[in-house]
């Protein structure tokens, strides 16, 4: 994410970016995050407004395992405040799946609910069709579980 954000922001080719934070990294004047600081660090950077930086390190705390299923909801936040609905659905019902397979139905049905709220109802403002198949399955979802 840092690289990627400084390529962007300077200019710069992806080649001198990381050349120079790899001669930082070795001078030991930049270090790797430490796993057990993704979440606390995700958490102070959607506290500060750091939405990209917080889905990052979320992001990467759930490649690893890490706080799985509650780090899908964290990320959801910060994806919704990051302007990022497919995202935010995304984290949602991979948060729903876990609480189904734990049986905790009510957690997973409040996820699905969440998902369905954001995905615009008026089929002129879905851009993608990626968020209209969201809907459905996850309509879908809820009616099943509510039925248990």
């Amino acid at each position: 994410m840092l690289f990627r954000s400084i390529v962007e922001q300077t200019g710069l080719p992806e080649f001198t970016v990381y050349k120079a934070l790899s001669q930082l990294v070795d001078a030991g004047f930049v270090a790797p995050v430490s796993p057990d600081d993704l979440v606390p660090l995700g958490q102070q950077c959607l506290e500060q407004g750091r939405t990209q930086e917080a889905v990052h390190l979320f992001e990467r705390a759930l490649e690893l395992g890490i706080g799985v299923p509650a780090v899908h909801s964290m990320a959801a936040e910060a994806c919704r405040a990051a302007g990022e609905p497919e995202r935010t659905i995304y984290h949602w019902q991979c948060e729903a799946e876990y609480r189904i397979g734990d049986g905790d139905l009510k957690t997973a049905c409040e996820r699905l609910a969440q998902a369905i709220a954001l995905v615009p109802t008026d089929l002129a403002d879905r851009k993608s069709t990626r968020l209209n198949s969201s809907h459905l399955v996850i309509s879908y979802a809820v009616f099943c579980l509510k039925k248990k």
